[in-house]
């Protein structure tokens, strides 16, 4: 049907997959892909390799104003990184966990909360600042445009570290596409189209940075002689999307009549030659099923002056390297060429899921211990859930999931339902805080005396309760038992009976009485 041995470079006409990715509809590309993901599936281990990770050295850090240090690594993304050597090909093609977490200083045996919980903590750091691998678009620092609430790769982070570091997001882009567990970042959309192996247009470019394209043509479509451009004094510069500054030539230091339409070529045209990705390569010997195509990004455009062949504009391709690098780590995880079947939507949607959180799909998969589906407590819970934000929802699979985000589907869940469990131990239960156990998506729920109550002890616990207790009280607490008059606690584990007096709790985020 088409070749997928060919490079995606135009010869006249639009490269063929293009044309295809936005005719074949999602189903018939997403059963060909699961195909080659299945067929690859480790199903004889439960997870990858124990991987240690110290949150409490990450928060005494950040604690300091030091954030994750100059290079990123004072972090858990910087802590994954380091441990990627033990990571080998089987443990990256497993179904659920990729690896096992033991948090430092932290009560967990993990089940799978503790892994959920470690890949939300990432996305927090990749979101947040903490790391040089995302930065916010110039529409963003601008407060103009669209997608201002969205990240780009960072131009500045060039360094073999760094590509490292992206090598790693791709790994994980790739672990959330096979395991269905969707990772919370906002990467913009010309960040997608280039990971799809889609070239960008300048209108990508205005998409992330309104002012760029505009302040050219401005400069362009100037009249005037050389010497009211002298008097004008413009720098032969022009800004990466990362706000730095960029010389465009060692033979002009100011734009000039003379030199106004080299200046907006040179502008555009950055670096010579063509970007490909070596990462299908890799793939020969990974996915031998399928034939492999490589990544490149070459479309030419008529925009505003033409343009030798050899020119490839730079802030169309200012991140190539890291994009290349990105896939590289995705390489490894899934087949890579078949993602040129998919839009940038499409792609963006696998590894993230929908940022919106449909309480129909939770509903759906809700199942209810000790209590009726038609109680009060029940309803008063879906009504607060309801009257939540997006965000406050988010909280809430954190909270009771480690996760931020929902699978795309029901499918997707792969057989796990969410439980919601009324336990009457709790006296008087309007004293103490829902809990939840991450590992089994269980949420443990007093049975409250009215729908304000709970509402304020929910907030309470998805907003401030985050950690995983190491001390005893957690234990008891996570048991749904108070103190006795003495001050002391007994333990009760029949709610969880493969569970041994001596062994650790499951993790779950911290439950202590009010």
């Amino acid at each position: 049907m088409f070749d997928l041995n060919g490079d995606l470079e135009e010869k006249n006409t639009e490269p063929s997959v293009d044309k295809l990715r936005e005719v074949i509809v999602s189903s018939a590309k997403e059963n060909a892909f699961k195909k080659v993901v299945q067929a690859t599936m480790v199903r004889d281990r439960q997870h990858g390799p124990v991987i240690e990770l110290n949150r409490i050295q990450v928060k005494r850090s950040r604690s300091r104003g030091g954030l994750a240090g100059t290079d990123g690594m004072k972090s858990v993304f910087g802590q994954m990184v380091s441990k990627m050597s033990l990571f080998n090909q089987e443990a990256l093609f497993l179904p659920h966990r990729v690896w096992k977490v033991k948090f430092v200083g932290e009560s967990v045996d993990d089940c799978g909360g503790g892994y959920s919980e470690s890949v939300a903590e990432i996305c927090d750091e990749l979101m947040n600042g903490s790391l040089p691998l995302l930065i916010q678009t110039p529409n963003g620092r601008d407060e103009a445009g669209t997608s201002r609430d969205c990240f780009l790769l960072n131009v500045q982070a060039n360094s073999s570290h760094h590509m490292t570091m992206y090598n790693f997001l791709g790994v994980l882009m790739g672990i959330a596409i096979r395991t269905g567990s969707p990772l919370s970042i906002n990467l913009a959309e010309p960040v997608w189209k280039q990971l799809a192996g889609m070239p960008l247009t300048p209108a990508d470019i205005t998409e992330v940075d309104r002012h760029y394209i505009p302040g050219l043509m401005c400069i362009q479509q100037m009249e005037g002689d050389e010497k009211s451009f002298s008097s004008l004094d413009l720098p032969f510069t022009t800004t990466s999307s990362a706000g730095h500054e960029v010389s465009l030539s060692s033979k002009h230091a100011r734009i000039t009549y003379q030199n106004k339409h080299e200046y907006v070529k040179l502008a555009l045209d950055y670096r010579q030659g063509q970007a490909k990705s070596s990462v299908v390569s890799l793939y020969y010997s990974r996915f031998p099923m399928i034939s492999a195509c490589s990544y490149t990004a070459t479309k030419k455009y008529d925009y505003y002056y033409y343009y030798d062949d050899d020119d490839v504009y730079y802030r169309l391709h200012e991140f190539d390297e890291q994009v290349k690098a990105v896939r590289s780590g995705m390489a490894r995880v899934i087949p890579v060429p078949l993602l040129s079947l998919f839009t940038p939507f499409e792609l963006e949607t696998m590894v993230c899921g929908s940022p919106d959180i449909p309480l129909a799909l939770l509903k759906s998969v809700a199942t209810y211990k000790g209590i009726e589906a038609t109680s009060s407590l029940v309803q008063w819970f879906w009504e607060v859930m309801e009257e939540f934000t997006t965000a406050e929802r988010s909280l809430f699979l954190r909270f009771v999931w480690g996760r931020t985000r929902l699978p795309r589907t029901i499918a997707d869940f792969r057989g796990r339902d969410f439980v919601f469990q009324v336990l009457d131990k709790y006296n008087p239960p309007d004293h103490f805080l829902p809990e939840s156990y991450t590992c089994f998506f269980l949420l443990k729920m007093p049975r409250y005396s009215c729908k304000a109550v709970l509402r304020e002890k929910l907030k309470y616990a998805i907003h401030f309760c985050k950690s995983i207790d190491t001390d005893d009280y957690a234990r008891v607490a996570m048991a749904g038992q108070a103190p006795d008059e003495n001050g002391s606690y007994e333990s009760d584990t029949n709610d969880w009976d493969s569970i041994g007096s001596d062994e650790p709790m499951p993790d779950c985020v911290s439950l202590n009485s009010l």
